[in-house]
């Protein structure tokens, strides 16, 4: 019976005197667990909580009343994407959510507003409640306004993952998705998956999925499906993410360098990744690329989990896949049994496919059905800002805006893109904004990555990227734009029919208007 309605449980009872029936009403808890938006199980409730009793002639009612009051919920750095879906998950559970941030921009800010989710600019107001959950991003450093205030006052605060993991995870099935690429295409097919199994998954990617239109939601099912990334958890909690998520099935698409601001190395992410599989239970499945000998040597040491390793293209192995199409648009996936199934998407790119083995490796561990999986695999739309086709101008110059920023993410959407678009002239725009790109740490790697591409356009951002360096380091055109740049001024850098993909990790749509125009 789910927490927040009415139940009674009757008990018999012979001899109850008035001193008890006193005592007992002076115990009765005030408030429901719900009301600080903690998802306790019942047993829990009735183990750390006094009930509350009543009598009625030779027997007792173990009585649970709704709640009386509506609990806020304060959510810091409230519209990035994590964060912002945490805020939308919270929404469902009937929480009353406010969210604090500098800069609202899409698709978070239409979540948010779909959701009715009250937004507020800044974070100077005034403190909330001592009654009230304050749930803070990784975003809000020391000398924040609000954070500031509530260390002052001695007020209580969670990080994002920590009232995800006692709020929602503590009593669900976690499938963990990580590594430095792929992580919200994964998720996303991941939760698709089970949703046409009728599983009613939760999750928390870090896109919108088309098939949901919502980077989150708490789900009725026994699975939650949540993008387990590696950066840090808050100000207060420089470790990982994925700390907080008890994976039951973890994935680990891939391990690269990332994140500058926060690691020294790859191996001091390898170093926390290490950590974390010691936390698992045993038997936790883990799906990772064989291919990647790192990966592999690192899963083999946690011995107490289930090693599920994918093949990617070799043919002699199960579990890899084969092109039917020389974009990956069609192609065949060999299961366990080294029997074939088809899957014709409309996603691109040998690094989609791989991804696509990837869920169907882990959706058979957990015993879903294969004709099941490839209908699910076949009928999945991508995610917004992965490949998304933005539109196509008068003079048939097309525009798509993806995600990729790392080196070897970039590498692989244009590897993909000249698959699709082999007669067309290739251009990409960069707007470098996380900060190991911004602070040009890989600009030369960058240079390289984008190779075969035709141009590149450069939207200088006032930041540390060394944008001449740039220039005249790589062999193609390299043309140096900006958010103020006229749309007559770029339309001159372009042709009809060109193919003009941005690549980016934040909001583009500047630059396609005046790329469409």
């Amino acid at each position: 019976m789910g927490m927040g309605y009415p139940c009674v449980y009757l008990f018999f009872h012979c001899t109850t005197n008035r001193h008890q029936w006193q005592h007992r009403q002076k115990m009765k808890p005030k408030y429901t667990p719900q009301d600080y938006g903690i998802a306790y199980s019942e047993d829990a409730w009735r183990r750390d909580h006094i009930a509350y009793w009543r009598t009625v002639g030779s027997m007792i009612i173990y009585q649970q009343e709704k709640p009386r009051v509506s609990m806020k919920m304060h959510v810091l750095a409230g519209c990035g994407s994590f964060m912002a879906g945490l805020a939308t998950i919270a929404k469902e559970m009937a929480l009353d959510v406010i969210v604090y941030d500098k800069k609202y921009q899409s698709p978070m800010l239409d979540q948010l507003e779909d959701h009715h989710i009250e937004m507020r600019n800044g974070y100077d107001h005034q403190l909330p409640a001592q009654k009230d959950t304050v749930v803070i991003g990784n975003a809000i450093s020391r000398g924040v306004p609000m954070l500031e205030g509530l260390l002052s006052a001695r007020m209580s605060y969670l990080s994002g993952p920590e009232w995800l993991s006692k709020a929602v995870l503590a009593n669900r099935k976690t499938i963990a998705i990580s590594g430095t690429h792929g992580k919200t295409t994964t998720s996303s097919l991941f939760a698709w998956v089970l949703e046409v199994a009728k599983q009613s998954p939760g999750f928390l990617v870090g896109g919108i999925p088309n098939n949901f239109n919502t980077s989150a939601r708490k789900g009725d099912g026994q699975h939650f499906v949540i993008e387990a990334d590696e950066y840090d958890t808050c100000f207060s909690d420089k470790r990982p993410k994925f700390f907080h998520y008890p994976a039951e099935l973890l994935v680990i698409n891939n391990l690269e360098f990332d994140h500058a601001d926060i690691y020294r190395d790859l191996d001091d992410i390898v170093k926390q990744f290490r950590y974390y599989l010691r936390t698992l239970i045993p038997g936790t499945k883990i799906v990772y690329p064989k291919r990647c000998k790192l990966l592999d040597k690192l899963v083999h040491e946690a011995g107490w989990c289930n090693a599920c390793p994918t093949h990617s293209t070799d043919i002699e192995q199960p579990w890899h896949i084969q092109p039917l199409a020389d974009d990956w648009s069609k192609f065949t996936i060999m299961d366990g049994k080294k029997k074939p199934h088809v899957v014709k998407w409309d996603l691109f790119g040998q690094h989609n496919a791989g991804n696509a083995l990837t869920v169907m490796r882990g959706a058979i561990e957990l015993g879903l059905d294969i004709d099941m999986i490839v209908a699910a695999l076949c009928s999945f739309q991508g995610v917004k800002k992965r490949m998304q086709r933005i539109g196509i101008s008068n003079d048939g110059k097309e525009v798509w805006d993806d995600y990729a920023h790392h080196p070897t993410a970039v590498k692989k959407v244009i590897a993909a893109c000249r698959k699709r678009f082999k007669d067309n002239r290739l251009i990409i725009c960069f707007q470098l904004s996380n900060f190991t790109q911004s602070n040009g740490v890989m600009w030369q790697e960058l240079v390289d990555a984008s190779a075969d591409c035709d141009m590149v356009l450069l939207v200088d951002q006032g930041d540390k990227f060394p944008y001449q360096q740039f220039k005249k380091a790589h062999q193609k055109p390299v043309e140096i734009i900006s958010s103020e740049t006229s749309q007559a001024a770029i339309q001159q850098l372009l042709a009809p029919n060109d193919k003009i993909i941005t690549c980016s990790s934040r909001d583009c749509s500047i630059i396609h208007e005046k790329m469409l125009a």
